[in-house]
């Protein structure tokens, strides 16, 4: 009976993620195939958000397809999975960022005045797949504009903006295949103790993936400004502080038998490391700058470091929230152990 299960999660795990990465999957083939047929990509043929999803799901099903194979290594087998997740990730990540662009007939122009310039469009996939995010006037200056009859398009130089995808990505892998995994491993060993984790685990997961399609779809609605509208600073603030959240109870889930110590201080510090690391991306991208909340004291950025007041207070949030919720969630645990006996 066991041996059926283990099949049926399987094969209903590995048909979910195939149907919930069609579009993903459907635009990284059609931008390979261009790129095969034609020789480049055009603008206009680029599909959006095959970066980073495209990757992102074939190393989740490549994950989810080899887990089996992966409990031979007993308790190895995680670690091992995910790392050749991530190798995946960067492979067919890297492979989809050096597709040509068809850059033919466009016409380079200065990004401060929209008036013609000098230059020559970047030619890859790597040096485009940001032009649909609003551009600061912090980035202008390490960014290219080019035009077409009817199109304006930003090209960002560096590679400095990628943090963002790539953490992004690495914790979108992990979030999901600790869950997958999670599933397939109470199934086959019929672990009772390890419903609470998973539904942590899986409720988790769920919130970061609805708050990076959110993020994707509206970019908080920011503007191309370096100080946000309210709305676009509520948005980001909350969308960091969750982002913390999510990876702290996530990370707690795996330490619900650990000591007190460990299970909570643990999750704590790897939440507001997540959100410092964010704000590391996001200054690295736009040149030592924020997007900015606000004017005053409380949204100026200190003395020596790019922070502001309002930005440290969402990485104490984002841990307050973590150890608010883990502690609460051992004291209930507690409460219906002293209650059983």
């Amino acid at each position: 009976m066991t041996g059926s299960k283990n099949k049926r999660f399987y094969f209903i795990a590995l048909g979910v993620l195939i149907v919930l990465s069609a579009y993903p999957l459907w635009g990284g083939a059609k931008m390979v195939y261009l790129s095969i047929t034609q020789g480049a990509i055009s603008p206009e043929q680029y599909v959006k958000y095959v970066i980073p999803y495209a990757a992102i799901c074939v190393s989740l099903i490549w994950f989810t397809a080899l887990h089996p194979l992966f409990f031979k290594l007993r308790r190895f087998a995680f670690p091992v999975g995910l790392a050749t997740a991530f190798c995946v990730f960067f492979a067919v990540e890297v492979y989809l960022e050096t597709l040509p662009m068809l850059v033919a007939g466009m016409t380079p122009i200065d990004p401060a005045t929209l008036t013609p310039g000098v230059g020559e469009p970047g030619s890859t996939v790597e040096a485009w797949q940001a032009y649909l995010c609003v551009v600061s006037p912090n980035l202008v200056e390490q960014s290219t504009a080019y035009t077409t009859q009817d199109s304006l398009y930003y090209v960002i130089g560096g590679s400095y903006f990628k943090v963002h995808f790539y953490l992004i990505s690495l914790l979108m892998i992990t979030m999901m295949s600790g869950l997958v995994y999670s599933l397939a491993k109470r199934l086959r060993f019929s672990e009772q103790s390890t419903i609470k984790p998973i539904v942590m685990r899986g409720s988790s997961t769920a919130v970061f993936i609805a708050l990076c399609l959110f993020a994707n779809a509206t970019a908080f609605f920011r503007q191309a400004d370096p100080i946000q509208t309210p709305l676009a600073s509520v948005l980001t603030c909350t969308f960091f502080v969750l982002l913390g959240v999510t990876v702290g109870v996530n990370v707690g889930s795996f330490l619900t038998s650990r000591q007190r110590s460990l299970r909570v201080s643990l999750p704590v510090f790897l939440s507001a490391l997540t959100v410092v690391l964010m704000y590391l991306g996001e200054a690295l991208m736009m040149q030592g700058n924020l997007y900015r909340f606000g004017t005053g004291w409380f949204f100026d950025g200190l003395p020596y470091i790019v922070l502001a007041p309002v930005d440290i207070l969402i990485i104490l949030l984002a841990a307050f929230f973590t150890s608010l919720i883990l502690g609460s969630l051992t004291r209930t645990a507690r409460k219906k152990k002293q209650s059983a006996l």
